[in-house]
């Protein structure tokens, strides 16, 4: 038996550990001595979807949702459009992901690539229409000198 003086001057006895107790304090050290993986779920989620594993690939999906998803929006306008540019996103990011090359945060390559989706949505849809100088040649335009002149060629326009 073991007797040890703390700082309170107590004495407190300590007793052999009973096999069981032994049995289980080895379990304990064999449990603490095993490596420990220090890497963050980030970068197991990024390893996961790299081998193409779906329950990763899903993880990386939903925590991706919220935040990209207003990106889309703002780009589409409604969330129907906003809902395929985020899947065909999420498409490219999986096609992808073994070229990201861990320079800077995941987040912000999804990001881009959300950007980049968001932009060819919009041109599919031709949202901004391009006008050339020469298509707005054709188009009706004159200078009036006068103010009756004005009125003459806005009353021409009407008739």
């Amino acid at each position: 038996m073991l007797t040890w003086r703390f700082p309170c001057k107590k004495k407190i006895k300590f007793t052999q550990p009973s096999l069981s107790e032994q049995q289980l304090l080895y379990k304990m050290r064999e449990v603490l001595m095993q490596p420990v993986s220090l890497a963050s779920p980030q970068d197991i989620i990024l390893q996961g979807c790299r081998r193409g594993e779906l329950p990763y690939q899903e993880q990386l999906y939903k925590h991706c949702y919220p935040d990209m998803i207003k990106i889309c929006y703002r780009y589409a306008g409604d969330m129907d459009g906003a809902g395929m540019i985020f899947n065909n996103a999420m498409l490219r990011v999986f096609r992808h992901i073994q070229n990201y090359k861990e320079e800077g945060k995941l987040m912000g390559w999804v990001k881009s690539i959300m950007i980049n989706c968001s932009i060819d949505y919009v041109k599919s849809q031709n949202k901004f229409r391009n006008e050339t100088i020469g298509e707005l040649e054709n188009d009706l335009v004159f200078e009036p000198t006068t103010p009756t002149a004005f009125k003459q060629e806005v009353g021409t326009m009407d008739e």
